[in-house]
């Protein structure tokens, strides 16, 4: 339905372009959502247009509705893009006008005043907390590339029947790799009284220097309304209320690492770390190899990094396995751990020193780059196998050899019992020939299937998610989810799984934005929030434009 300001502004524009926003209330309280609707009227957009950061305000899409109204005997269409507003902070919430270009035309809304009052009397104690932890302290400062652990915690004294986590926007911080986000649920005892408490630990990477500010994180949850006396049948059929709570802002300081004494062989490590080696055995043979496994631990993120190779003239040569790298954050403290196994091959006998394996890091404690190192190994290599040692004869050896030929006289010849025409079994007797080459046959049959297997085309990515998507019409959500994900991947050129909001902003302009509400959609869709009736064309026309980038 269209409301009667819009169809007064709808006259008033003589069916001219033009932008109306508005709002459900002007007057809302801290935590509560309200509806805010952008109108575009006679005039298409290719899509759904993103908010700027509003401070004291959280701005999520939700989905569009399409109408068509005759005024004096014209027709206008209108297409309402509706958002969900949140109010974080009491105060004013300031909306600026926002401007479109439509075909060559610019256009524009109001700008738009909220008033927000404190939160109205509710569960006593109910509230959400934020910080920024380090070393399992809060942290104003940090240096580019340290780890940060962001942590939001609610608690109330009411049941929790379900809860989402919206988390906020990490100004100039990147999701750590190797750890996700941990959302946990617990009840307390607090004065005597039982509570609910969520937490959620983000652990965090501070990418650029500067003065950033962390908006606040928002936690809905739904709890039970109970009857007026709370007792008897009502606690059994109680409705559902749901609530919205807010963390404050936090302020962070982000510095460069120091120029002054910085390494030239610096590993980009930030933070404080610990080496060590060791060699699973002290002897080999030439040409054989043993392992040697060095860990590295510490608080900063190993997301990526390598050993430093080894140098070209060590007397043997080493070849790195896959590291296998651990994270884990507990009691707002991040922690990672990274096992290195290298094969080290000698190239000769003798005694092998292991020179240390030495890394230069950045430590946030200190302000200062320190250098790490493992102590020396010792190897005792001894001759391989098929090492063969080479010898001259002397004049001795000569002599020896006339010796020999000086006793051939007194050495009888030898006279075998069997003649060449009764032996047993004739190299060109057709049994002989098969035995022989019954073994070879078997081992070239083998040889000539496991090339038919290595040379066997590959599954096509590309091809098999083009089917799919030709299978979709009737798609649910969660296999819209996955299609989603997989055309991202393919057109990011990334694993399906390690794909986050932040990741779109590396999609072409033509469908980033697009991307980024669909993202929003379906994951307001997959938590209960619903979404528009064209979710299932949306997602798939755009899973067919990813699968068009090559």
């Amino acid at each position: 339905m269209v409301s009667a300001s819009l169809l007064f502004a709808a006259s008033q524009a003589l069916y001219a372009a033009q932008l109306v926003l508005d709002a459900d209330t002007e007057r809302l309280q801290v935590g509560q959502t309200i509806g805010l609707r952008l109108t575009v009227i006679d005039a298409a957009l290719p899509g759904a247009p993103s908010w700027p950061a509003v401070p004291g305000a959280k701005i999520a899409y939700q989905g569009v509705q399409q109408s068509v109204v005759r005024i004096s005997g014209k027709t206008s269409r209108t297409v309402t893009y509706t958002y969900a507003l949140t109010a974080l902070n009491e105060g004013s919430i300031n909306i600026p006008a926002m401007e479109l270009n439509v075909g060559g035309e610019a256009i524009r809304t109001d700008a738009l005043s909220l008033k927000v009052s404190p939160r109205a009397t509710g569960p006593s104690g109910a509230k959400a907390e934020a910080s920024l932890r380090a070393l399992g302290e809060p942290v104003q400062s940090a240096y580019v590339g340290q780890v940060l652990v962001y942590t939001m915690s609610f608690r109330t004294p009411e049941q929790v029947l379900d809860r989402r986590f919206t988390p906020p926007t990490f100004d100039g911080l990147v999701a750590e790799q190797t750890r996700d986000g941990e959302l946990r649920e617990h009840r307390t005892v607090i004065d005597g009284e039982d509570w609910s408490v969520i937490q959620v630990d983000m652990p965090l990477v501070a990418a650029a220097p500067g003065e950033r500010t962390i908006t606040p994180g928002v936690m809905a949850v739904q709890v039970p309304e109970l009857g007026r006396s709370g007792r008897g049948p009502a606690r059994a059929f109680a409705n559902v209320r749901n609530e919205v709570y807010s963390s404050e802002s936090l302020k962070l300081t982000v510095r460069p690492l120091p120029a002054e004494g910085r390494p030239d062989d610096f590993s980009g490590l930030v933070g404080e770390f610990a080496l060590s080696a060791r060699l699973l055995d002290d002897t080999v043979a030439t040409g054989d190899s043993v392992t040697l496994e060095i860990t590295l631990s510490g608080d900063g993120t190993l997301a990526g990094f390598s050993l430093p190779p080894v140098a070209a003239d060590a007397g043997f040569r080493a070849y790195d396995d896959t590291p296998t790298v651990e994270a884990r954050v507990r009691e707002g403290r991040f922690t990672s751990a990274a096992a290195f196994r290298r094969a080290i091959v000698p190239e000769r006998p003798g005694t092998l020193t292991l020179p240390p394996v030495e890394l230069s890091v950045f430590n946030p404690r200190t302000g200062r780059y320190e250098r790490l190192q493992t102590e020396p190994l010792t190897l005792n290599v001894t001759p391989g196998e098929g090492e063969a040692t080479l010898s001259t004869f002397s004049q001795g050896a000569a002599d020896q050899r006339r010796d020999v030929e000086a006793q051939a006289d007194d050495i009888a010849p030898l006279h075998p019992r069997a003649k060449a025409d009764r032996a047993l079994f004739r190299p060109q007797d057709p049994l002989v020939l098969g035995l022989v080459g019954l073994p070879w046959l078997g081992f070239f049959g083998l040889l000539a299937r496991e090339l038919a297997q290595r040379v066997k085309p590959k599954a096509d990515p590309r091809r098999a998610l083009s089917q799919r998507l030709n299978r979709a019409e009737k798609a649910e959500l969660a296999e819209l989810l996955d299609l989603f994900r997989e055309s991202l991947g393919l057109a990011l050129g990334r694993p399906a799984p390690a794909l986050d909001q932040d990741a779109l902003g590396a999609l072409p302009t033509t469908h980033r934005d697009e991307a980024q509400r669909l993202y929003a959609d379906l994951e307001a869709a997959r938590y209960g929030g619903g979404a528009d009736a064209g979710l299932r064309e949306r997602t798939l026309r755009l899973c067919r434009a990813l699968l068009e980038l090559g």
